[in-house]
């Protein structure tokens, strides 16, 4: 289980991270911060690759912190509470004898009892990171890409690009509000649905039993 969430975890921190690590290169090259020496690729490729990885992953996992900061800002998300106020009025004749403040408490009972649910929202969790920081670094893109208008910069990217990455990050910043509210309401489905199992809603009649 560990190993899985691990491999999930990789994937949703490095792949945005790749794209962080990208745009710092291209803002340090177009201004000619640093000069890179594109040849030592060829020469280092290997290397270059593991190396590119582990810093990938280590600017998704620094900056993820601040897409979140940035996506409480500047939209508007639906809580735990508004999540868990739907599922209420979803279903009116569940009695939940939980708080929201033990959500994360839920999880790990989740993840305990049944693998495959916490994998589930595992899964759904690191989803949600991927897309939030793909929404943060598309629109620090696409500011870059404009301030070619007023900025002298060595090369430049077309100017149609800037609105390409403005609807991307729009289009990331719906994702994730999706992916939000899944990964939470999965969180309590999941819970709700362990509960029901340790019932016992379905037995064996004592008296056919007997008869067996």
């Amino acid at each position: 289980m560990t190993s899985k969430f691990g491999l999930y975890e990789v994937f949703a921190y490095t792949i945005p991270g790749g794209f962080y690590l990208l745009t710092i290169v291209y803002v340090l090259s177009v201004y000619q911060i640093v000069i890179f020496d594109y040849s030592i690729i060829d020469t280092y490729s290997s290397w270059l690759i593991i190396l590119s990885i582990m810093i990938s992953y280590s600017l998704g996992l620094l900056l993820d912190p601040l897409a979140a900061f940035v996506h409480y800002r500047l939209s508007k998300k639906p809580t735990r509470e508004d999540i868990i106020m739907r599922f209420k009025e979803k279903h009116p004749d569940i009695k939940f004898n939980f708080s929201l403040a033990y959500t994360p408490v839920l999880r790990a009972y989740v993840k305990h009892s049944n693998s495959e649910l916490g994998n589930r929202i595992e899964r759904a969790g690191a989803t949600k990171a991927l897309f939030r920081n793909f929404g943060l670094n598309f629109f620090v893109f696409a500011v870059l890409i404009l301030l070619q208008l007023i900025t002298p910069t060595h090369y430049s990217i077309p100017i149609i690009f800037a609105p390409v990455f403005g609807v991307l990050s729009f289009l990331a910043l719906i994702e994730y509000k999706k992916w939000h509210r899944w990964y939470f309401q999965m969180t309590y489905e999941s819970m709700i649905a362990i509960s029901l199992d340790k019932l016992k809603l379905v037995g064996v009649n004592e008296i056919d039993a007997k008869e067996l």
